[in-house]
């Protein structure tokens, strides 16, 4: 669904009084961004990351607990509870492989209690690399709640819900703070020569060290002024072959299995890209492409192997077999543990690639 006419995010920027009869996500990501601006308002140095994080917690009332083990997320429960909060006796069963944080309010907290809201975070295993794009997740439902809601608990989900994609959209966008983050940016990108993926490192260890390689990569793809698509290419089924798998294990003779192919899984084009270069969620990536050579490569070479080169995007066909228009495209690759990030100029006279 298109998140601009989803009911929940029309409910939303209605109860904000913002205007939802064309872009209310827009409305939003600006209602957050003047929130956070006007907290800021009088300081004479902008803040680290860090900084404005702790700014941003302190006027929403706001502390964050995480857990790295079972034992800690006893620990936090035992804790709650000792205090009369035993909404927090049943976290333990809310923590599923697709929860990330769960966000409570403290029944013995006033309006004006620093610990009102308090949002526990799971950083076990694989989560931890989310710790912070998880923490942001959580500051945007706190900056856009208007009513009670799932509250006292609301739990924040790996999943494609209206309401969880809008606060991922605002915590990627708010958690890099423009202009915190821009300055940086830009000075990586004359030293480097262009947006590459040292530059996002660069970035990623001057703007905020705690931000995953992937969320600061996302960051600075949206922000960069010519056009850019951002590409994750992993191997995948197609949906109707993942559907074909599900009805098989209902089957008694299964037919042959489909194999897991190349393919572009997620596909976002930056502002300056749309309209210019499409390239759809899910398609196969080619032999020839600068993608496939780089997850293919020499394993030798490890991950964060890197390829950069010219193609055509023709080159690239969709299931019936027609192709993608022909657009000479620059691609940058990078290897990484299952998959393979890429960022996608097109070579257009008066277009300055990467």
């Amino acid at each position: 669904m298109n998140l601009n006419r989803a009911p929940e995010v029309l409910a939303m920027a209605d109860a904000l009084h913002l205007p939802s009869s064309v872009r209310p996500v827009d409305e939003i990501l600006a209602f957050c961004r003047e929130k956070i601006a006007g907290w800021l308002r009088g300081r004479r140095n902008l803040p680290s990351m860090t900084e404005l994080e702790a700014i941003v917690c302190e006027k929403l009332h706001l502390i964050f607990e995480e857990f790295h083990s079972d034992h800690e997320l006893k620990e936090i429960i035992r804790k709650y509870c000792a205090a009369g909060e035993y909404a927090f006796a049943s976290l333990a069963a809310d923590f599923d492989d697709k929860t990330y944080a769960t966000l409570l309010e403290r029944s013995k907290a006033t309006r004006y209690s620093r610990d009102r809201y308090v949002a526990v975070v799971d950083c076990r295993g694989a989560k931890s690399s989310r710790r912070f794009f998880t923490r942001w997740h959580e500051i945007a439902h706190l900056l856009t709640l208007y009513r009670q809601l799932e509250l006292p608990f609301h739990r924040s989900r790996d999943d494609n819900s209206s309401l969880e994609r809008l606060m991922d959209k605002i915590a990627a966008d708010v958690g890099f703070y423009e202009p915190i983050i821009r300055p940086v940016l830009n000075s990586e990108i004359v030293r480097g020569g262009g947006l590459t993926f040292d530059a996002i490192e660069n970035v990623r260890q001057q703007f905020c060290r705690e931000a995953s390689f992937q969320a600061t990569l996302k960051a600075c793809v949206s922000r960069v002024n010519h056009p850019v698509l951002y590409v994750e290419a992993s191997l995948a089924l197609k949906k109707n072959e993942r559907e074909m798998l599900a009805s098989e294990q209902t089957e008694f003779l299964p037919r042959t299995l489909p194999r897991k192919k190349l393919r572009a899984v997620v596909t976002v084009p930056n502002s300056a890209a749309h309209g210019m270069i499409e390239l759809h969620r899910n398609m196969q990536v080619p032999a020839t492409s600068i993608i496939y050579r780089t997850f293919f490569g020499d394993e030798a070479l490890g991950d964060a192997f890197e390829m950069v080169g010219r193609e055509n995007l023709r080159d690239w066909k969709h299931s019936d077999g027609s192709s993608l228009p022909e657009l000479d495209v620059r691609v940058h690759a990078r290897r990484f543990p299952g998959g393979v990030y890429a960022m996608i100029c097109p070579i257009v006279a008066g277009v300055r690639a990467q």
